[in-house]
């Protein structure tokens, strides 16, 4: 399971949303067979939101269209920053 899939506990994780990039079909096929993991994807299923490597490649690597720091504080943090800290902290 991808590392967003297991941080993900409610649909409120993919809010306070930017302008999503669409990816165009060939890249995305291509860069899924070099090891990149769309993880998150648009309602309708045609954005990519969330790509990440791998935890065999890298333990903690991902980008987002979306922006977790709108919905972050230091004492309440983002699960994606949570998360981010304790893989660090590994």
């Amino acid at each position: 399971m991808q590392e967003m899939i297991s941080i993900a506990s409610n649909s409120n994780l993919w809010n306070a949303g930017a302008p999503a990039i669409a990816a165009v079909a060939s890249y995305g096929l291509g860069l899924e067979k070099a090891g990149l993991v769309f993880s998150g994807t648009s309602p309708d299923g045609r954005l990519m939101e969330i790509a990440e490597l791998p935890k065999k490649s890298h333990p903690f690597h991902l980008g987002t269209q979306f922006h977790p720091e709108f919905k972050s504080s230091p004492l309440h943090p983002h699960p994606l920053f949570r998360e981010f800290i304790k893989n660090a902290i590994k």
